[in-house]
């Protein structure tokens, strides 16, 4: 069964509490060029093909896919570090693709990210405290006593003690730089919060821990999460609706428990299967 885009989005429905970011048919393509003195145009790849979807208000959208489904492309797309070849991206409302640079920079203090590997995100040169407050700093948020108290907040929040400020992110384990990474991206309290693959590097214990600590942070803070994995368990345990992508493409989009129980698409059906059949032998 094959989708387009407006049939995807009426089996799935709109989020209830209405949608504080809408992705409406956004295409990222690139061409590739043949080697040689004089570089050819050979073939057009659409990492996002058409893709279209709403993140709704204190929602958490799972985002899944094998390795190259564009999975991380769409994230990119959907902050607007990279642009869309075409389609419509409105935050708040806000049609981001019309804004100058100055103001998106403003409105992207409302969208953080964490990344799948966080000792690649962080300045390790710096101490804590100066990473977590980066944002506040180039945003211009708050006077520096404002600052001060906003991370130390922060990092309570995430369960690091007011020494550990003091440190440099190398010095710490995974799962703890993970933790800093997250207060670097609530600090600035967003609306929306993108987890690009946030506990694969990790392992399965301290794994379950951040994510746990995700859920708490969005209760208290009540974001919206766009949540992106390749595991379906997980997926399956935190969202409240899942997405599936397929070569760029936005194949399959439900409620957790409909697209669980009842897959529609092939590959939605494959991915499943796969997952069962790791559980079985793990």
């Amino acid at each position: 069964m094959t989708c387009g885009s407006d049939e995807i989005l009426r089996m799935a429905g709109k989020p209830d509490n209405g949608a504080v970011l809408q992705l409406e048919s956004v295409s990222v393509h690139y061409t590739r060029y043949s080697r040689g003195i004089v570089p050819r145009p050979i073939e057009i790849v659409r990492a996002v093909n058409d893709v279209s979807l709403s993140l709704g208000r204190n929602e958490i959208l799972g985002i899944v896919g094998g390795s190259g489904s564009g999975k991380s492309s769409l994230v990119r797309v959907a902050m607007l570090i990279e642009r869309p070849t075409h389609g419509s991206i409105r935050f708040n409302s806000v049609e981001l693709t019309e804004l100058t640079p100055a103001e998106l920079a403003a409105t992207r203090s409302g969208m953080q990210i964490v990344f799948q590997n966080p000792a690649a995100s962080l300045n390790p040169d710096l101490t804590v405290e100066r990473v977590v407050r980066e944002p506040l700093e180039a945003l211009r948020i708050g006077s520096r006593a404002e600052r001060r108290e906003r991370v130390t907040e922060a990092l309570r929040m995430v369960g690091l003690d007011a020494p550990d400020a003091r440190g440099r992110p190398c010095e710490f384990s995974g799962g703890q730089q993970q933790r800093i990474a997250i207060a670097r991206a609530i600090v600035v309290e967003p609306r929306v919060l993108f987890a690009d693959e946030a506990i694969s590097a990790l392992d399965v214990s301290i794994g379950a821990r951040i994510l746990d600590l995700l859920l708490e942070l969005r209760e208290r803070l009540h974001f919206s999460m766009l949540f992106v994995s390749h595991d379906l368990a997980v997926v399956q345990r935190i969202c409240d609706r899942v997405g599936v992508l397929y070569r760029g493409s936005l194949v399959e989009l439900a409620d957790t428990t409909t697209l669980y129980r009842q897959p529609q698409h092939e590959y939605t059906r494959t991915l499943l299967e796969a997952a069962r059949h790791t559980e079985l032998h793990a």
